[in-house]
């Protein structure tokens, strides 16, 4: 028999919807993440369960709260971001948490206000229970996950070493072991921006030319090495600019390019092709001026084995707590990544469609949430061995 009911889950995605949490950086409110943070730990606090303040950043702080179990030397965290991303053009209002034919709609309710919700049931269930969890569990809410990861960051940062982590992410409560990584950097064409002499080639033209052949080069390259979860590697310029002045070529232009990587075309083989298609076309083209800069970010892709304790304990989860059970690739999850880049085996399940993730009618399926919180506490309480 189910141990939770929508009526258990959905109280709480509706409150925290209601609370205003779009990162600051986007410029919204000025609190950004804080008053959700002050609500769940308030929540927690209701049930006797211990929690932590980690300061992050300009009065933005991780909760850490922690229920023990009778093996204190293994740990199991339960990690969900609080902040989300920006509110502006939504089809729906943003904050009201309607409840329309099943769903609850509004920023937040799939990317991940929904795990979080389950997540704090599961807790609140574990900590009523009359025995402890077999080992401690630990649930982490983070801040700042849609901009800059300063959070997750802190969180590891400060020493903090579960032995196993589930992330929450909408997955429609399937298992993610492997995330795609990202690769940014610039590549700037032409002379010097500061340069007042006449420029002997446009820019911009000679941009045009890298752009498509890297974009080329880098599909072919990807065809060949595609994930079975996670599909190929991607490429696409997503900024360009360019400095000159009405009536003369176009001296300077710097193009910003992202690479969504995976883990048999990562970032080390796109920037080889990245450098052999500019030798080339240095070659092809004489005069033509081209400067790659060092990656301003490079977030490797990862993979956590089948085979993974914590892979098959979260399967058996999904089969206990949702019905089914089956693995996939995540698209974008900086979280993920960070733990098991850290040396930490993770997996993200959660509720909520990912194509639903910062989209203008964004909801979560009722039905999903409160499976989503069977899956948490089953898992709470069946961790890895």
């Amino acid at each position: 028999m189910p141990r939770f009911s929508p009526d258990h889950v959905l109280p709480l995605v509706r409150e925290a919807i209601a609370i205003d949490s779009v990162n600051r950086t986007f410029r919204e409110n000025r609190a950004g993440e804080a008053s959700l943070c002050d609500w769940v730990e308030a929540v927690l606090r209701q049930q006797g369960i211990a929690c932590q303040s980690q300061p992050v950043k300009e009065r933005l702080r991780n909760l850490v709260a922690t229920v023990p179990g009778r093996d204190p030397s293994r740990t199991i965290c339960f990690e969900a971001h609080l902040d989300t991303t920006t509110a502006r053009g939504m089809a729906v209002h943003p904050f009201a948490a309607e409840l329309v034919e099943g769903n609850v709609y509004g920023r937040g309710a799939c990317d991940c206000k929904g795990a979080l919700a389950a997540m704090v049931a599961a807790l609140q269930a574990l900590a009523s229970d009359d025995t402890p969890p077999p080992c401690t569990v630990v649930f982490a809410a983070t801040v700042d996950r849609e901009i800059g990861l300063t959070g997750i960051q802190r969180l590891l940062a400060s020493g903090f070493r579960p032995t196993y982590a589930v992330v929450g992410a909408p997955t429609r409560l399937a298992v993610a072991a492997s995330a795609r990584g990202c690769l940014r950097w610039r590549i700037a064409v032409g002379e010097s921006p500061q340069s007042y002499a006449p420029a002997r080639r446009n820019a911009i033209s000679d941009a045009v030319l890298l752009i498509g052949d890297l974009e080329r080069r880098i599909r072919r390259r990807a065809a060949e090495r595609p994930h079975p979860f996670l599909g190929e590697a991607q490429l696409r310029p997503w900024r360009i600019r360019a400095s000159g002045l009405e009536g003369f070529l176009p001296p300077h232009c710097a193009v910003d390019f992202e690479c969504y990587t995976v883990p048999d075309c990562t970032a080390e083989v796109i920037l080889d092709e990245v450098h052999d298609a500019v030798t080339l076309l240095e070659a092809d083209e004489p005069g033509i001026r081209i400067t790659i800069e060092a990656p301003y970010l490079n977030e490797p892709p990862v993979q956590v084995a089948e085979t993974s304790p914590i892979v098959r304990a979260a399967l058996d989860a999904c089969r206990a707590g949702a019905g089914s059970a089956s693995l996939i690739g995540l698209c974008d999850n900086g979280h993920l990544n960070r733990f098991v880049a850290t040396g930490i085996e993770a997996v993200a399940v959660g509720p909520g469609d990912p194509a639903l993730a910062r989209a203008t009618q964004e909801c979560v399926e009722v039905g999903q949430l409160a499976a989503a919180a069977e899956v948490y506490y089953h898992l709470m309480r069946n961790p890895p061995v």
